[in-house]
């Protein structure tokens, strides 16, 4: 199956050459191309590039597609071996609010508040919640993500 540059619905940029660079990632993890290497070529400014940008907009999860989409479209033509692939997180430093602290939203994504105000007492302030407000807001981001790759993405079986 040929994977168009573009999805016929308009929501995604893919790679021209999608298919071969899966082909050549499923080879080396198969242990099959031992003698060959993976090679990424980014056209992009790197201090601006689409993860960076991306980043700036958490969490905004719109936005952040927004920029992820805009940098596929940069790096569509490009018979490398980069695959497009969009983070499906606000950022590492979110677990800190999955354990109960506040978050303030920066350019790279989450930044938590101090938690744990005495190291010798941990166990009183670490405490995982489902109903936590910032972990639903990452499992809807996601979800999110999921649903439009539903949507967007040709089936690979």
């Amino acid at each position: 199956m040929s994977v168009e540059a573009e999805s016929t619905s308009g929501g995604i940029y893919y790679k021209a050459t999608l298919e071969h660079a899966v082909k050549r990632f499923e080879k080396l993890w198969a242990r099959e191309a031992l003698d060959r290497i993976l090679v990424k070529v980014d056209i992009q400014d790197p201090p601006n590039s689409s993860v960076f940008k991306a980043m700036a907009c958490v969490p905004n999860r719109e936005r952040m597609l927004e920029e992820w989409k805009h940098g596929f479209a940069i790096n569509r033509d490009i018979a490398d071996d980069n695959l497009p692939v969009v983070y499906g997180e606000f950022g590492g430093y979110l677990i800190g609010g999955f354990l109960g602290a506040e978050v303030a939203w920066g350019t790279g994504g989450a930044y938590p508040a101090k938690l744990v105000s005495d190291i010798n007492r941990y166990q009183d302030y670490l405490r995982f919640d489902e109903r936590n407000q910032y972990f639903q807001m990452q499992m809807d981001y996601i979800r999110f993500l999921a649903e439009g790759a539903a949507v967007n993405l040709p089936s690979r079986r």
